[in-house]
């Protein structure tokens, strides 16, 4: 009877089949320099990354605004947003504020309340309007760095 193998998964050749790789080889024959060198010689150098904090379902952020210093987009859910003849409470000033002590170079507005149909209405783009304008006026950021996001948008985030 012939004997079993196990699955190729299961096997342990993993080692001896990496080693016969080029780059592993390469790596292997110039340990002892690439030590010498350092990392730097190894890897590509530091780049700079993007940071994107999300505040949801929260009135009071304060709590985040250590790690949210210096994003380059806040997204901030916008449920309590109060527009004078519209709404009764809320207010998009703590938003705004936020933005600014974290000085965030972005800010996109989100979690609408329901009592805004968010359509693409004359109505519906008044308000959304509106709502920029009262974060813009908060957190002192211009006008092409605030919006009312909208499903499926995409942000572009430079670095």
């Amino acid at each position: 009877m012939p004997k079993l193998k196990a699955p190729r998964s299961r096997r342990s050749s993993r080692t001896s089949a990496s080693r016969s790789r080029p780059a592993y080889r390469i790596i292997e024959r110039n340990r002892a320099s690439l030590i010498e060198r350092g990392v730097e010689d190894v890897v590509e150098p530091p780049r700079k990354g993007r940071k994107i904090v999300i505040c949801g379902d929260t009135a009071d952020c304060r709590a985040r605004e250590g790690l949210a210093q210096d994003a380059d987009v806040l997204i901030h859910e916008a449920t309590n947003t109060f527009l004078p003849g519209v709404d009764k409470d809320g207010n998009m000033k703590l938003t705004g504020e936020f933005a600014k002590r974290i000085n965030a170079k972005k800010l996109v507005l989100t979690h609408f309340s329901a009592r805004y149909k968010g359509d693409q209405s004359i109505e519906s783009m008044t308000i959304m309007t509106r709502i920029e304008r009262q974060a813009m006026k908060a957190s002192g950021l211009p006008e092409d760095s605030v919006a009312a996001a909208w499903d499926f948008m995409v942000l572009p985030v430079s670095r």
